[in-house]
């Protein structure tokens, strides 16, 4: 079961830095949380497991290299987003490597598209 919890009822820092980092928070607290202007919470939120994923592509271009290089590191995170992230020179594990290339060699494959270079795949799966 997840947890919803009124944000207005939190006291101080650690109370935040705690709800964004259990797995069993409520989807909307997270997207609550990833508002927030500690940059200590949206890391926590980029950071958990639990986190949407479209609030994970949001938080992907976070002003903070703390919440991006967390969204990074999130097993989570959305293909797309590790593809912006790796076009904007941020260093991605290997795993997140290897789903991006996974991702578009998968679409190659499917609309028979070989020869045609990453950028153009990635402008047709996202946009």
């Amino acid at each position: 079961m997840s947890t919803l919890v009124d944000l207005n009822t939190l006291e101080d820092l650690d109370d935040f830095l705690l709800l964004a980092s259990r797995e069993d928070t409520h989807s909307d607290t997270l997207t609550e949380l990833s508002q927030e202007l500690f940059i200590a919470i949206r890391a926590e939120v980029a950071a958990n497991p639990a986190t949407p994923s479209d609030v994970l592509l949001e938080l992907s271009t976070d002003d903070s290299g703390e919440v991006v290089w967390q969204v990074a590191a999130n097993p989570h995170t959305p293909v797309e987003a590790l593809y912006l992230l790796k076009q904007a020179d941020y260093q991605l594990s290997t795993e997140a490597e290897a789903r991006v290339s996974e991702a578009l060699q998968q679409y190659r494959q499917a609309y028979d598209l070989d020869g045609i270079p990453d950028n153009y795949i990635a402008k047709l799966m996202w946009g």
